[in-house]
């Protein structure tokens, strides 16, 4: 079943005859979690339950790198190219876990304080080891991004080649990227996103 959105509530918003139709519900809730974390370039899941404590390698850029998120510090250990580094020459970004609205967001940027991270060409020299990885709350506009494109993927079943229908002066409206889902999560995209856009 879905981790953003209950197939219940998925059923409440659609609001019509194919609520019955369970399994197709299901997978279209799937599919718009899917495209929303890829849209994003994150996933918006709790922390393993029970803890599983993993490692991912990180190629740096200067004083920084962007990491899996990270729902706090709890346990955390880097290394730079091998290297124990000390919590206290690293600071975790976004400050104090929180957006410039003050909504809580996990950890996703290690900026070293004083000094540079190693650089060797392409390799990932900077390892974070943790058990919290991921966000401790799903962001409400996650929610109802899953509802709005998860209601798009159902009705597009009734659509012939994109077609959505026909406007007030008789001319062809197409199915195309809701903007409104995009309104939703542009606050909400990985720094790796960001900068695959600059």
């Amino acid at each position: 079943m879905g981790t953003y959105l209950t197939l219940a509530e998925l059923q409440q918003y659609v609001e019509s005859e194919i609520v019955a139709d369970t399994t197709f519900l299901a997978n279209m809730l799937a599919a718009a979690e899917r495209g929303i974390d890829g849209l994003c370039g994150r996933r918006f899941n709790p922390p393993a339950n029970p803890p599983v404590v993993m490692s991912r390698s990180y190629r740096p850029s200067d004083d920084v790198v962007h990491v899996h998120d990270l729902a706090d510090a709890a346990g955390l250990i880097v290394t730079d190219d091998g290297q124990a580094v000390d919590l206290a020459d690293i600071q975790l970004e976004p400050l104090n876990g929180l957006s410039s609205t003050g909504e809580y967001r996990p950890f996703c940027t290690l900026r070293r304080l004083d000094t540079c991270w190693t650089h060797r060409g392409m390799k990932a020299t900077v390892t974070v080891t943790s058990d919290r990885w991921g966000w401790t709350l799903i962001p409400p506009q996650v929610k109802a991004a899953t509802g709005i494109a998860a209601k798009d993927l159902v009705h597009l079943r009734k659509v012939n080649f994109g077609i959505g229908g026909f406007d007030m002066t008789g001319a062809v409206v197409r199915v195309r990227d809701n903007p409104h889902v995009q309104a939703q999560l542009t606050k909400l995209l990985h720094p790796n996103v960001l900068l695959d856009f600059a």
